[in-house]
C-alpha cells in the first residue's frame, strides 16, 4: 500500500497513480469507545483494501461536523462552511496530480450532505469521479444481522469494527448511559455519547464477534467498489 505522505516527489511521479482513497472522520465522543472511532473505522477498511484497487491512500481529515455532541469532553468540530472548503480544496489539489477516481471512506454522519454536495460540484467541475462510501449505512444489513438493536452511533457495530484492529477497555460498558434517538426531539448538547437507532443495550458480546464481522464488512465494501469502477468503465 502506497501512503500519499511518505512518498518523496520522484516516487510519487513515477507511480502515475489515477485512484486514491480518502478517510473523512470527526473527534468525538462515542461512549466508551474511542474519541477518533469516526476516523478508524474507515481507515481501516481504506487501508486494508488500497492494495487490491492499487491505490493511494491519502492522510485522514480527523476533523469533522460534530452538532448535537459539541460541548462533550474531546469532541472538537469545524463548522459546515470550513468542513467543506478543505474538501473541495483537497479534491482540486488531486485533480492537478492528476487524479481521475477518489474513493472517500467517510466515518461520520454529520457530514454526509457536505460532503455528497462538494463531491457534486467537483465532478462538475473538474472532472474528477468520486464515490462516497458511508460504511455504516451501507453495511447496515450485515450489522443488523450479527447485531440487532444494538447498532447506533457508539453502537455495537461501530465498537466492533474498531474493536477487531484496535483492542480498547470494555470496562464499565454495562453501566454506560446510552439514550434512544427520539422522534421529534433533538438537544444541544445531546445527554449521552451513545445513540442507538432502537434503544437496546450494547453489552460486550460484541467484541467475540469482531472479526468475523469486520471481515463480512470488508468483503461486501470491496464488492461494492468494484461494481462503481466497473461501472464508471462502461460510461
Amino acid at each position: 500500500m502506497e501512503k500519499w505522505e511518505c512518498l518523496n516527489e520522484r516516487e510519487f511521479k513515477g507511480l502515475n497513480l489515477k485512484r486514491a482513497f480518502w478517510v473523512t472522520g470527526a473527534l468525538e465522543t462515542h461512549g466508551i469507545g474511542p474519541l477518533g472511532i469516526d476516523i478508524f473505522a474507515p481507515y481501516f477498511i481504506a487501508r486494508d483494501l488500497a492494495d487490491r484497487f492499487k491505490t493511494i491512500l491519502l492522510p485522514s481529515l480527523p476533523f469533522g461536523i460534530s452538532r448535537s455532541l459539541t460541548g462533550h469532553s474531546g469532541t472538537v468540530t469545524l463548522t459546515p462552511e470550513t468542513f467543506k472548503k478543505v474538501v473541495k480544496e483537497v479534491i482540486y489539489s488531486l485533480h492537478l496530480n492528476k487524479i481521475e477516481e477518489l474513493f472517500i471512506f467517510n466515518g461520520h454522519g454529520g457530514q454526509r450532505e457536505e460532503l455528497e454536495e462538494v463531491c457534486f460540484n467537483s465532478f462538475y467541475q473538474y472532472g474528477i469521479k468520486t464515490c462516497v462510501i458511508h460504511w455504516w449505512i451501507h453495511v447496515s444489513e450485515i450489522s443488523e444481522k450479527y447485531f440487532g438493536d444494538k447498532i447506533g452511533h457508539g453502537g455495537a457495530d461501530e465498537l466492533a469494527l474498531v474493536y477487531s484492529k484496535l483492542k480498547f477497555s470494555l470496562k464499565g460498558i454495562d453501566k454506560i448511559f446510552d439514550f434512544k434517538r427520539l422522534k421529534g426531539l433533538k438537544s444541544f448538547p445531546h445527554p449521552s455519547g451513545i445513540m442507538l437507532y432502537k434503544g437496546g443495550k450494547i453489552g460486550s458480546d460484541f467484541s467475540k464477534l469482531s472479526k468475523k464481522y469486520y471481515n463480512e464488512v470488508l468483503k461486501f465494501i470491496e464488492n461494492s467498489i468494484e461494481d462503481v469502477i466497473k461501472g464508471w468503465k462502461r460510461i
